[in-house]
């Protein structure tokens, strides 16, 4: 019997290779849907964004009027926030930010918009210092007038990572906390308190 020819096993050496990877990523679910895109958390537990770490242990809801401006719903998330790094960092705002709030009733999504934070209790304190200490934290969320919040309210708390996400590194090669694309999202449900209505 003759031997196969050395130029067609080479030629069909890559199939074979990519044969058998394909049967192993189907085989080990790789194409199955994923499951892991939330992670449920409850309140007071710690959220490790990489960046910072969080707890979320209830909110408030306030209807806030003012005779110069529309009325709004404010919704303040209260719990406690500490750095393990060794600079000062500060919670990250806006879409690609920390906090994502949606109420479980109505679907109203809103996210915190860098406005309004409060660090033991100082609303001029904007960054968390180095030093793994715990200080107590409110970020107020600004919902629409006709909202009408129920007894809870789901927070969406991204994880972040440290990374240069500048396409073709035009950023120089510097680095900052971006939300982290490849890991889900903490999700917690929280209690929520009605207050009276405030003036502005």
């Amino acid at each position: 019997m003759k031997a196969a020819p050395v130029g067609r096993i080479l030629r069909w050496w890559p199939w074979a290779v990519l044969a058998l990877v394909a049967a192993l990523v189907v085989g080990l679910g790789g194409f199955n849907q994923r499951s892991d895109r939330n992670v449920v958390a409850a309140p007071g537990e710690e959220l490790n964004s990489q960046d910072l770490v969080f707890t979320l242990s209830q909110a408030t809801a306030q209807h806030v009027t003012s005779p110069y401006a529309d009325p709004y719903w404010e919704i303040v998330l209260l719990g406690t926030v500490r750095n393990p790094h060794d600079e000062d960092l500060v919670p990250i705002s806006g879409e690609y930010g920390h906090f994502a709030l949606k109420d479980p009733g109505s679907g109203e999504v809103e996210v915190w918009n860098g406005a309004g934070l409060s660090l033991d209790g100082d609303p001029l304190r904007t960054s968390v210092p180095p030093g793994n200490g715990t200080m107590a934290m409110s970020v107020p969320v600004t919902f629409a007038d006709a909202y009408a919040p129920g007894p809870e309210i789901l927070v969406a708390v991204a994880q972040m990572e440290y990374t240069d996400n500048v396409v073709l590194g035009l950023d120089g090669g510097q680095r900052h906390w971006n939300i982290d694309s490849t890991v889900p999202p903490w999700l917690v449900t929280l209690p929520v308190t009605e207050l009276p209505e405030r003036r502005g």
